[in-house]
C-alpha cells in the first residue's frame, strides 16, 4: 500500500538518513541521559544507540500495524550500517527501552502487539475534560435536548477530497441536531457557501472543548482525535482520507464503537443515515 511505502522509503528511509546528524550534534551540546522521541522518529532511535543513551517512544500510530519489520528493517538495516552500527535487529531497537502509549490497550491491532516495553498512560483529553462535565471515559451524559454532532476532517487531507465537506454538511443538516464544524486555517467557512442554521463552522476550537459536550463525531480517523473521542466515550462516524486513517477506522469499526463511509463516493443522504446510526439514542 501507498502509505507503507511511504514509511519505507521516506520515514525510516530519506528522512531517517538526512536527520540522524542533527540529534547527533544536539547531544553533543546538551549531554542528555536520554532521548524522547515519537515512533516514527526513526533518526532519534539510531542517534540513540549511536550515543549508547536509552530513547523513550511515543505511540502516534493509534492502531499500529505500521511499523512492522517487513516494512522498515530494510531501510533502516542501511543506515545502522552506514553509521558502522550492526545492521542486524534493525527493528528490535525501536521499543528496546520503554514505549509510552497514550491511549487504551485495546485499541491495538492485535496482529501488530507491542512489547513488554510498552506502558499505557491515561489519555491528557480526559482529564482537560473534567471542566467540561466529564470526568472520565464511559461518564453518563445527562439526558438534554438535541445531540450535538462535531465535525472535523483535519488540516491536511480536508483540501483533497473536493466536496467532501459539503456532502456531509448538506447531511448533517437534515439532521435534528447542533453542528459544529472546524475546516482549519486553511479553508475560509465563507467558501462553504450559506449554511442551515443548526450548522456552526469555526477555524479552530479546542478538542477537549469540543468533545466534552458531544454525543457523536464526524471525523478522518487521526489518531489523536481518535483516541480522544474512544476515551470519552464518544462513537464516531469516519471517512478516512489517507496515512495512519484507515488503519485507526478499520480499528474503531472492528471494536463495534464507529462506523465507516467512502470519502470519495458516499452521498450525503448515506452521511446522513450513518450519522444517525451512530448517536446515542
Amino acid at each position: 500500500m501507498a502509505e507503507e511505502s511511504a514509511i519505507r522509503r521516506s520515514f525510516a528511509g530519506k528522512i531517517a538518513r538526512e536527520h540522524t546528524d542533527r540529534p547527533l550534534e544536539i547531544a553533543a551540546k546538551l549531554r542528555p541521559d536520554l532521548i524522547v522521541r515519537n515512533e516514527v522518529d526513526f533518526a532519534g532511535a539510531v542517534a540513540a544507540k549511536v550515543l549508547g543513551l536509552p530513547h523513550a517512544a511515543v505511540v502516534v500510530i493509534a492502531a499500529g500495524a505500521f511499523l512492522r519489520a517487513d516494512v522498515v528493517e530494510e531501510p533502516l538495516a542501511a543506515l545502522r550500517s552506514k553509521l558502522d552500527l550492526d545492521p542486524a535487529g534493525a527493528v528490535g531497537i525501536l521499543h528496546r527501552y520503554l514505549t509510552i502509549v497514550p491511549g487504551p490497550r485495546s485499541f491495538r491491532d492485535t496482529a501488530d502487539p507491542l512489547p513488554p516495553t510498552a506502558h499505557y498512560v491515561r489519555p491528557a483529553v480526559v482529564d482537560q475534560n473534567q471542566d467540561h462535565g466529564l470526568a472520565s471515559s464511559g461518564s453518563t451524559r445527562p439526558s438534554r435536548g438535541r445531540p450535538k454532532v462535531y465535525v472535523t476532517l483535519g488540516t491536511i487531507f480536508n483540501q483533497e477530497f473536493g466536496d467532501l465537506f459539503q456532502r456531509v454538511l448538506t447531511g448533517l443538516a437534515a439532521i435534528p441536531a447542533e453542528v459544529l464544524a472546524t475546516v482549519g486555517h486553511q479553508i475560509n467557512p465563507i467558501e462553504l457557501g450559506p449554511l442551515p442554521s443548526n450548522v456552526r463552522l469555526e477555524s479552530f476550537v479546542p478538542l477537549a472543548h469540543i468533545l466534552g459536550d458531544a454525543d457523536v463525531g464526524v471525523s478522518h480517523g487521526g489518531s489523536g482525535t481518535v483516541i480522544a473521542a474512544l476515551a470519552l466515550g464518544i462513537p464516531r462516524v469516519m471517512p478516512p482520507l489517507g496515512a495512519v486513517q484507515p488503519l485507526n477506522a478499520d480499528r474503531y469499526v472492528a471494536l463495534g464503537v464507529g462506523i465507516g463511509f467512502d470519502a470519495l463516493h458516499s452521498s450525503s443522504t448515506a452521511i446522513r443515515e450513518a450519522t444517525e446510526t451512530a448517536t446515542p439514542a
